[in-house]
């Protein structure tokens, strides 16, 4: 082979080489959709940096057979000096237990070079497959403890019930576990949610739990309740849904529960409000006062939202009428 054939060969083995590192997606753990070609993807020339430029992407991460999560992106780029990609018009998919997906849109967002690290932001809306959805900032997804972390503010809004309500919510530092399908907000949280007709429970705590699997959400810590003309406090609250749907059927608070109407106040250890016929139950050293009159018992039930009263063991004591 002659001299000037072997310096040829070498001239396009190289064109060949510097092809396969800046342009093949592949190589650099982001894959090309299906409308894009390697005409999209480029390399600019910044100073004494380059920056190379995707368009139109889609990246899966999966460990064996299992997909932990999708990203798309309109555009990527990375300069020499960066580790991570910056991504523009972004939505990514993550596969939780049950089934459970989470769907994340924004407009920006960046995704490390070992897809170890990644989030999304500016204008985050957050939607998954059990009927919860919210709205944030930001969204960083954590590899390891398979969560999204949103630490500022939030608006969630949860599953529509027969009658078209949702439960709506704000607070701050909320955490989705997609390996238990719990969601945590984990501090302000306020709420509110329609449980009959026009009858709506108005809910402020320092956090809130909610459960996909067990339909339930917990509220914890410093729980104030405001529901019809009664505020019922306590360190925490627990909400159940109906079995098989979306309605909230009960509420159980614990640990102390102090109810104050307009004309009475009581106190139990538990307290069990049924919304559907309007029935409170206190439980455990209940005792019910008004004016002053008090009412004690091992067990009180009102009734007809107040009307009537039922009492085990009823022990009274009555101040006598003034002449």
């Amino acid at each position: 082979m002659g001299r000037k054939s072997l310096i040829l060969l070498l001239l396009l083995f190289g064109l060949l080489v510097f092809e396969i590192i800046v342009f093949a997606p592949k190589e650099i753990g982001l894959d090309g959709r299906s409308d894009s070609n390697l005409n999209n993807n480029s390399i600019e020339e910044i100073g004494d940096q380059t920056k190379k430029i995707v368009q139109g992407i889609h990246v899966v991460e999966a460990k064996g057979e299992s997909i932990d999560w999708e990203l798309w992106a309109d555009r990527a780029d990375q300069t020499s000096t960066q580790s991570l990609w910056q991504l523009e018009d972004v939505k990514s998919k993550f596969y939780g237990v049950q089934k459970v997906e989470y769907t994340v849109t924004g407009d920006s967002g960046q995704v490390s070079e070992d897809q170890k690290k990644m989030k999304v932001q500016g204008k985050v809306l957050t939607r998954s497959t059990s009927g919860f959805s919210f709205e944030s900032d930001q969204v960083v997804y954590n590899s390891e403890a398979k969560q999204l972390e949103s630490p500022d503010n939030i608006k969630m809004k949860g599953p529509k019930d027969t009658n078209g309500d949702r439960l709506i919510l704000t607070g701050r530092n909320l955490v989705a576990d997609l390996k238990t399908n719990t969601i945590l907000i984990g501090e302000d949280v306020s709420a509110q949610k329609v449980v009959k007709k026009d009858q709506v429970v108005k809910i402020k705590s320092k956090k809130a739990r909610f459960n996909n699997e067990k339909k339930t959400a917990r509220f914890i810590g410093n729980v104030v309740i405001d529901y019809d003309s009664m505020r019922i406090t306590g360190p925490k609250a627990e909400f159940k849904y109906r079995k098989g749907s979306d309605v909230i059927e009960s509420m159980v608070v614990e640990g102390g529960a102090r109810v104050t109407d307009l004309d009475k106040w009581a106190t139990s250890d538990k307290l069990s409000v049924f919304f559907a016929d309007e029935r409170y139950v206190l439980q455990g050293k209940p005792r019910v006062v008004q004016d002053n009159d008090e009412l004690r018992g091992d067990k009180i039930v009102f009734l007809e939202g107040g009307k009537k009263v039922r009492v085990e063991n009823a022990r009274a004591k009555f101040e006598p009428e003034e002449e």
